[in-house]
């Protein structure tokens, strides 16, 4: 595996990845081994979503004990107790892949839009290993306490899947193997770099 560059000190360092941080400086929770994600691509197409997902993320991170983080290029004043990061390495990669590959995607894929490029930066959760053992990513049209979720139920829950060898659990969706807008994840940084 190739060994990446060293993160400025300004950034937060995942080992492969390192995340600038957007908004109000506010620091990851040093006893959560959690955290509830999401990407937002910094328009106003989907900031009408980001209070709810905010607010339901962080109701459900006080009863998992999680931090919420908003991957964006931008912080949003909407989501005031979210880490708000932005992946470096990912967005190049996710940048350079699109532009190569327009063509062939075109515009019915949302091939050069900031959606394809919202779901590319996804890829950025597996690379947490070293801060999470666990991320839980839902997209920002998800209400994570539609249906209230407890304590007792999270950690039978969480604990099976780390018992597991499985590293990612979701529904499968009409379109793909894989419903990309919610699942849970045991980051690795080998999958991150073959995503990468």
């Amino acid at each position: 595996m190739r060994t990446a560059a060293r993160c400025d000190t300004s950034q937060l360092d995942a080992g492969c990845e390192c995340f600038t941080r957007v908004g109000p400086n506010r620091e990851l929770a040093r006893s959560a081994q959690v955290a509830i994600a999401t990407v937002w691509d910094g328009g106003q197409g989907y900031a009408c979503a980001i209070p709810l997902w905010c607010q339901s993320a962080t109701d459900l991170a006080r009863v998992i004990t999680a931090d919420v983080l908003l991957l964006a290029p931008t912080p949003s004043e909407d989501c005031p107790h979210a880490v708000h990061l932005f992946p470096n390495r990912t967005f190049a990669a996710a940048q350079s892949y699109l532009k190569r590959h327009a063509r062939r995607l075109g515009s019915r894929s949302g091939g050069g839009s900031a959606f394809a490029l919202a779901n590319l930066l996804k890829v950025a959760l597996f690379s947490f290993d070293r801060l999470y053992e666990l991320v839980l990513y839902a997209d920002l049209d998800i209400d994570l306490m539609a249906r209230p979720l407890d304590a007792v139920t999270w950690q039978a829950s969480s604990s099976a899947l780390l018992a597991s060898r499985a590293l990612f659990v979701s529904l499968c969706d009409h379109a793909s193997p894989v419903n990309g807008g919610l699942f849970l994840v045991r980051p690795r940084m080998r999958i991150f770099q073959q995503g990468l």
